[in-house]
């Protein structure tokens, strides 16, 4: 999390710099699955003691990505361990 999207004009402000997370992953050779912005909503969420009833937009997709991946990678391990048997 390194930016905050304005509630006036929309703009992305990088709080804290650029973000280095897609430096990190093509260094590593890991996917850059998502960006996040900072949320006050988060915030508020925890001062009331409420941290588990938040919902960030776009985390859905985050998910399901990661959900796809995961699938993908246990038919590559079935596929492997068949051919193994062979």
């Amino acid at each position: 999390m390194s930016y905050v999207i304005c509630p006036h004009c929309g703009g992305k402000h990088e709080v804290f710099g650029a973000s280095k997370g897609r430096a990190v992953a093509d260094a590593t050779d890991i996917p850059l699955l998502a960006t996040l912005p900072l949320d006050p909503r988060l915030s508020e969420l925890c001062d009331e003691g409420r941290v588990e009833d938040y919902e960030p937009e776009g985390f859905g997709d985050v998910v399901d990505f990661i959900v796809k991946i995961a699938d993908h990678l246990g038919k590559l391990k079935a596929k492997e361990a068949e051919a193994q048997m062979k």
